[in-house]
């Protein structure tokens, strides 16, 4: 089963409000809240690894950082490779 963005997402944020938790310990954490879920430590660590992907959101809304246009068009083009979008589907202004 494929981990989704927004659990990878609440994944992220459990990691960063547990710190003293080892990623085989998120995993079994996960795993117990969802029988169908089957996450190993490697599948954590794979997710953790690019978990500034997942909270930047969060990181804006807390107040955590200024955010530029320049800064929202590049999240835009990482979220549309992500979704396996064409480069010329998104089109960007400047206003």
């Amino acid at each position: 089963m494929a981990v989704s963005e927004s659990l990878k997402r609440e994944i992220c944020e459990y990691s960063q409000k547990n710190l003293n938790k080892k990623q085989a310990d998120i995993a079994k954490h996960f795993n117990s809240k969802d029988s169908s879920l089957n996450l190993d430590r490697t599948t954590i660590s794979k997710i953790l690894k690019d978990k500034s992907k997942y909270l930047w959101i969060e990181q804006v809304t807390n107040g955590d950082m200024i955010v530029t246009k320049l800064m929202i068009k590049e999240k835009a083009a990482d979220f549309a490779k992500a979704l396996n979008l064409e480069d010329d589907t998104l089109k960007f202004s400047n206003k």
